[in-house]
């Protein structure tokens, strides 16, 4: 409708193809949000998984930088600052999730590790025993 309430088509369309243009590119920008999340979501994992083999070596400061930015995409989700509540919680859940990655990371080297260490333990053992007698 128009300022003087008659339907203008002209104006109507013109509103129609913006707000398609207005959706399309919001779908690109979602598109691409997905895929870049996913990519640096894989170069994370694998540098986590690198950090756990060789604690000394990683690049901390990118592993650094995931909490800072759980916690502004939190804060543009919400439309708000987070609480102080809020604000542990997300901690307590990065440090949990942080010690259950170290722990799981060590539990698979122990395991690993068992058969191999087995061998040579084994004949460190009965070699010694051997010149023992």
């Amino acid at each position: 409708m128009s300022a003087g309430g008659v339907f203008d088509p002209f104006s109507a369309w013109s509103r129609m193809v913006s707000a398609g243009l207005d959706m399309q590119s919001t779908w690109a920008c979602r598109a691409e949000t997905m895929t870049a999340s996913g990519d640096v979501g894989g170069v994370r994992t694998e540098m986590m998984r690198a950090a756990t083999a060789s604690p000394l070596t990683d690049d901390y400061a990118e592993l650094s930088r995931m909490v800072p930015e759980k916690m502004a995409g939190k804060m543009v989700v919400a439309g708000r600052m987070p609480s102080a509540a809020e604000v542990i919680a997300l901690a307590k859940q990065s440090v949990n999730f942080a010690i259950g990655a170290m722990a799981a990371g060590a539990n698979m080297g122990k395991r690993a590790l068992e058969p191999v260490h087995r061998t040579p333990t084994g004949n460190a053992r009965r070699l010694k025993g051997a010149q023992a007698r």
